[in-house]
């Protein structure tokens, strides 16, 4: 049975996002507000906002908020995983046995069901897409300029009742669990 170790829950207790932060950037205190000016664009003001007690930053100029891993991998251009590496090194939290052996078998088994499951569902979506167009004629899609062949090579669809997918799903014995995770 493996152990499931929540790293970035560990990560956070170790960094503090100010003290991260502040390593790049120049901050500002206002009372219990901390502001910079933004690393991800230019700009003149400060509109990079940083809430210590709720561990995030938002700047209002761009938009771009989150997290300290959002904040490295904005930073570095970088993905989660990379991002959790970068700061399990600056923690001191040693995560390579399990984030290499047990977290990433379970990932990976959980990444196929979902796939499945998404490929089902387009598959559905397609087939009510198809059914549609047999009776009806989309407008919106010929204003767009979207022919028969657009439609079969991106395999584009039509949503309907979610009640219809979750009887499709159970009816083509699609397991709807990863689709609840």
């Amino acid at each position: 049975m493996s152990e499931n170790i929540d790293y970035a829950k560990i990560i956070k207790s170790k960094i503090n996002i100010v003290d991260y932060i502040s390593k790049d950037l120049r901050l500002i205190r206002s009372g219990t507000t901390i502001k910079a000016l933004c690393p991800f664009h230019k700009e003149k003001t400060p509109s990079f906002t940083i809430n210590e007690n709720k561990e995030s930053y938002r700047c209002f100029g761009c938009g771009k908020a989150g997290d300290i891993f959002s904040y490295v991998m904005e930073k570095y251009k970088i993905n989660f995983r990379e991002s959790i590496k970068i700061l399990a090194n600056e923690a001191g939290v040693d995560i390579n046995k399990n984030f290499k052996n047990n977290n990433m078998k379970e990932s990976s088994d959980d990444q196929k069901n979902y796939f499945e499951v998404m490929n089902n569902i387009a598959t559905y979506y397609h087939q009510n897409l198809k059914e549609y167009l047999k009776d009806n004629s989309l407008s919106i899609l010929k204003e767009k300029n979207i022919t028969n062949e657009t439609i079969i090579k991106y395999k584009l669809g039509l949503s309907s009742n979610i009640d219809n997918l979750i009887n499709y799903l159970i009816k083509n014995n699609v397991e709807i669990e990863p689709l609840v995770k």
